[in-house]
C-alpha cells in the first residue's frame, strides 16, 4: 500500500512538474523553479518507491542530496517571485556549492553517517530563514502588486510553514535512527511518506481547479490595482464604511443576487477596489466576506426561531442546500441541524 502511495506522488508530482514548466504565465520564469521544486519531490518519492520495492522500508523520508536542493529551490523561487531579480553565475554557484558538498558526503561521510543528515536539517533551516526575510522586506517588483497580492503572499507562507515541516520531519528521522535504531518500521518516515503524498494530491486538485489561491500563477497577464499597489488608508475606509452602510441598511448579504459587481456599482467604485479593501480590512475575498455574513445570520435564527432550516437558507441569501450546508459547516464546524441540536442541549444542561 505504501509503495502505491509513493509511486502514485511520484507520477502526480511529475505531471505538475511538466504542466508548470511548459505553461503559459506571467510568472514563467518563477513557475519553472517551482517545477523544479515538483520534479525533485517527484524523484524522491520514485526512489523511496524503489527502496520499498527492495524490501528496505528503513529508508530515509528525505534523501540528503534531494533535501538539500529543497532550500535554495524554494528560496530562489521567492526571489524570482518577489524581486524579479536576474540571477548572475556568482548567485548560482552560491547556492549550489551546497547541494555539491552534500553529494560529496553521501559517498565520504567521514565515519560519521549522521553528518549528512545534520547538514540537511541546517540547511532547511537556513533558508527557511532567508525565506522569512525575503517575505518581510519593503521592497518588492511592481509585478507583485496586483490584485492578487494577498493569494500570492498566502501560497508563499504556505511554502515557508511547508519547509519548517520538512526540517520537523528531517529532524525527527535523525532522532529515530540515531537513538531508536531497533524501531521497525520507522514512524517518522511513514509521516513523512504520508505528508508527501497529501501533498501531491493536493496541489493535482488545486491545480487542475485553478483555484483561487494559484490562479495567479497561471494568469497570463498581471492586473494591476489602479494605485499600483494597495489602496491608501482613506479609499479604504470609505469602500468599507460604504460598503456597511448598504449592509446595515439594506442587508444586500441577504440577497441570493449580491455580487461584487452589482455592489460595486451601487458604491459607485469599481469591482477591484472594492475587492482590496475588503481583502485589505478582512483578510477575505468578497464571496467569503458576504457568506460569513449570511452564516452569522443563519446562526441567530437557528438559535432564536423554530423556522425550518430550508427556509432559512433561502432567507440569508443561499439559493442551493448543498451549498449553505458546505459554506455553514467550513466555517462552523457542524450542519445547520446538527448546530441546532447542539445549541438547544447546552441550553437544557
Amino acid at each position: 500500500m505504501t509503495m502505491f502511495a509513493t509511486f502514485t506522488a511520484a507520477i502526480l508530482f511529475a505531471m505538475l512538474a511538466l504542466s508548470l514548466f511548459f505553461v503559459e504565465s506571467a510568472q514563467s520564469r518563477p513557475n519553472k523553479f517551482l517545477a523544479l521544486l515538483f520534479a525533485l519531490f517527484s524523484v524522491h518519492m520514485m526512489l523511496l518507491t524503489q527502496r520499498y520495492w527492495a524490501g528496505r522500508p528503513d529508508a530515509f523520508g528525505l534523501f540528503s542530496v534531494i533535501a538539500t536542493c529543497i532550500g535554495p529551490t524554494i528560496y530562489t523561487y521567492f526571489v524570482a517571485v518577489l524581486k524579479d531579480q536576474a540571477f548572475d553565475a556568482y548567485y548560482i554557484l552560491r547556492h549550489t556549492c551546497l547541494v555539491f558538498g552534500m553529494t560529496l558526503l553521501q559517498f565520504y561521510d567521514a565515519g560519521f553517517p549522521v553528518l549528512k543528515d545534520i547538514v540537511v536539517l541546517a540547511s532547511l533551516m537556513f533558508y527557511t530563514g532567508l525565506c522569512i526575510r525575503t517575505l518581510s522586506e519593503e521592497r518588492i517588483t511592481t509585478s507583485l502588486k496586483t490584485d492578487n497580492a494577498s493569494n500570492v503572499f498566502s501560497f508563499l507562507k504556505f511554502l515557508i510553514g511547508f519547509l519548517l515541516i520538512l526540517a520537523v520531519v528531517d529532524l525527527l528521522i535523525l532522532f529515530e535512527f540515531v537513538w531508536l535504531k531497533e524501531l521497525r518500521p520507522q514512524i517518522t518516515l511513514t509521516i513523512g511518506t504520508i505528508l508527501l503524498t497529501a501533498l501531491s494530491l493536493a496541489a493535482t486538485y488545486v491545480g487542475l481547479n485553478r483555484n483561487e489561491f494559484v490562479a495567479w500563477i497561471f494568469a497570463k497577464r498581471l492586473s494591476k490595482t489602479l494605485a499600483e499597489g494597495d489602496l491608501s488608508a482613506l479609499e479604504k475606509n470609505s469602500a468599507i464604511e460604504s460598503l456597511n452602510g448598504l449592509i446595515e441598511n439594506e442587508k444586500i448579504h441577504l440577497s441570493p443576487d449580491t455580487s461584487i459587481q452589482s455592489t460595486a456599482v451601487m458604491m459607485g467604485i469599481s469591482a477591484r477596489v472594492l475587492s482590496q479593501a475588503v481583502n485589505q480590512s478582512y483578510g477575505k475575498t468578497f464571496r467569503r466576506y458576504i457568506n460569513d455574513l449570511r452564516i452569522e445570520a443563519a446562526k441567530e435564527r437557528l438559535l432564536k426561531t423554530e423556522d425550518k432550516v430550508l427556509a432559512i437558507m433561502f432567507d440569508v441569501g443561499f439559493s442551493t442546500k448543498s451549498n449553505f450546508n458546505k459554506e455553514f459547516a467550513q466555517s462552523v464546524g457542524l450542519s445547520p441541524v446538527d448546530f441546532r441540536k447542539a445549541a438547544r442541549l447546552e441550553d437544557d444542561k
